[in-house]
């Protein structure tokens, strides 16, 4: 799929990215890790074209040649949302795993 050698700068990227993930999974958020996950999505954006350099980001038809991307243009408002909301239900499963054992798992049980 890549071709060469994966650049140190490549896999710094990817990194960036998998720890903002990371950090967003966290059930509660301070001022430290708000500004933690800042600087993991700032790296990200400062190393992306490497991703793009190696012809690593593919889609159905092969590589391309952006980051237009809904979601990723949707984490750059992620410290409002936290402050308003307390914290990013889109990055874990713990909210729908709940509704689903709730309104759906449960019910069914009852009917057996």
């Amino acid at each position: 799929m890549l071709d060469g050698a994966i650049l140190p700068l490549f896999v710094y990227a990817v990194c960036s990215m998998v720890e903002f993930i990371y950090r967003a999974q966290q059930p509660i958020h301070t001022d430290s890790s708000i500004a933690s996950m800042t600087a993991a999505l700032q790296a990200f954006h400062a190393t992306k074209h490497t991703i793009l350099d190696m012809r690593a980001r593919r889609g159905a038809k092969g590589s391309m040649d952006n980051f237009n991307i809904l979601k990723l243009e949707l984490m750059h408002t992620f410290a409002r949302h936290i402050k308003e909301n307390g914290t990013l239900i889109q990055y874990t499963a713990d909210v729908t795993e709940q509704l689903l054992i709730t309104h759906c798992k449960t019910p069914f049980e009852w009917m057996n």
